[in-house]
């Protein structure tokens, strides 16, 4: 099993979501996870040439013994 994923945050902390939308993160199953870095790095071009204003980023996320992203939820206000 994969140790790792890719997840994709914007300027105020929120993550990309399998909703096609952005989220906190609080809750990890909601949030789109890529296996391969060129995965991300293609849906993140493709978010930014909707979205001009985007300043998106790129991170690992290390995966729980459930299989979910560990990731820090992003501010209140974020999503």
């Amino acid at each position: 099993m994969e140790q790792e994923v890719y997840v994709i945050r914007n300027q105020q902390g929120a993550y990309w979501s399998k909703g096609k939308e952005w989220v906190d993160g609080r809750d990890a199953r909601q949030v789109a996870r890529y296996r391969h870095h060129d995965e991300a790095v293609n849906t993140l071009v493709e978010l930014s040439s909707k979205n001009v204003e985007l300043r998106g980023r790129i991170e690992a996320a290390a995966l729980s013994e459930r299989g979910e992203p560990t990731l820090k939820p992003a501010p209140a206000s974020a999503a």
